[in-house]
């Protein structure tokens, strides 16, 4: 194996260009004495799938917090992201209304 920065894999010759294809021959180091062999077209299957679930279920959890909580996150091109009190990108204009959006966000974060 020669060394390289552009190895993706330190037992291997694959380079990070190439991580997504399988290597026609495996290291002697690590591969060659694994018979797991996660690039196939079955472990890549489903290792997609378990990656889709898991975006299913982040993008549930992201609805329901979003529906449940006060603040709200603006475009950039909403005329109040950074007026509105309950814009995440709220900017506070003096020490009044910096302690106002602090008790907000600290309401926000027991609720």
């Amino acid at each position: 194996m020669l060394a390289s920065s552009h190895v993706f894999f330190h037992c291997c010759a694959v380079e990070s260009k190439d991580v997504h294809h399988a290597d026609e021959v495996k290291c002697a180091r690590f591969c060659a004495d694994r018979t797991d062999d996660i690039t196939t077209e079955t472990a890549v299957a489903n290792m997609k799938r378990d990656i889709d679930e898991l975006q299913a279920k982040l993008s549930e959890s992201l609805d329901n917090i979003q529906k449940a909580s006060k603040v709200h996150l603006y475009q950039n091109t909403h005329h109040g992201r950074y007026s509105e009190k309950n814009s995440i990108d709220y900017n506070p204009s003096g020490l009044e209304d910096i302690e106002e959006c602090s008790e907000f966000l600290c309401d926000e974060q027991e609720s």
